[in-house]
């Protein structure tokens, strides 16, 4: 594989000869909208480093309701965790839009930390700003109301896939409000009634599949509890 592949996240770290290291180790894959990249309770010990595209994060509670854990995009990766710490898969990750990947061997992804300890902190300072998210995520769940929250899930998309446009931050990210609702923690009615409350107040706009920033001060606002 060539060594110029946009390698992103805690991978782009490594130097010339660790990326020809990490390539030699990886199988290039393809997935359209909608594949499984990794599927929840499955014993596999792969490692996916996202190339490019995004995908969702989705665990099913044994009562059957999905939750959306994350959004992974290009430079993130998944299955590490079972990688470093064998045990079936909590989640299942599947392409949001095309998707090309890295797999790699879980037990040869961990010999390849051990070798490179550059790569290893990198993984390991991704695993800790993961890890604060969740907690943060788990304290606004049961403090904060669903307008507030979100409008902290839209200004988060915003930062880190919103694309600057003539009428505000167009969020590139394809998710209904299903999906949307799945990642807050709310019900759909929520969403589309928050939704609503932001229409009113030119804080967004939105379309099918589409939402646009339009007021990103008013929106901090009320992801900070005012109204």
């Amino acid at each position: 594989m060539r060594t110029d592949l946009p390698l992103h996240g805690p991978m782009s770290v490594l130097d010339l000869t660790g990326r020809r290291e990490l390539l030699a180790i990886a199988s290039p894959r393809s997935y359209q909208t909608d594949e499984v990249l990794v599927r929840q309770g499955e014993d596999r010990r792969d490692v996916h480093v996202l190339l490019e595209g995004r995908a969702t994060v989705v665990r099913v509670t044994p009562e059957g309701r999905e939750v959306l854990l994350a959004l992974r995009g290009p430079g993130d990766t998944l299955g590490e965790i079972v990688a470093l710490d064998p045990a079936p898969r909590m989640a299942t990750a599947t392409a949001l839009e095309p998707v090309r990947s890295l797999l790699i061997p879980g037990g040869r992804f961990v010999e390849f930390l051990r070798r490179r300890p550059v790569a290893m902190l990198a993984m390991l300072q991704l695993l800790a700003r993961r890890n604060r998210e969740s907690d943060r995520r788990l304290v606004d769940t049961r403090s904060e109301d669903s307008l507030t929250r979100l409008a902290r899930h839209l200004l988060e998309l915003g930062a880190r896939y919103g694309i600057a446009s003539d009428d505000g931050i167009d969020l590139d990210v394809p998710l209904s409000q299903q999906q949307l609702a799945a990642w807050v923690g709310v019900t759909r009615e929520a969403v589309s009634a928050g939704l609503r409350q932001l229409r009113e107040q030119e804080a967004v706009a939105t379309g099918r599949m589409r939402i646009i920033l339009l007021d990103v001060e008013r929106l901090r606002s009320v992801a900070a509890g005012s109204r």
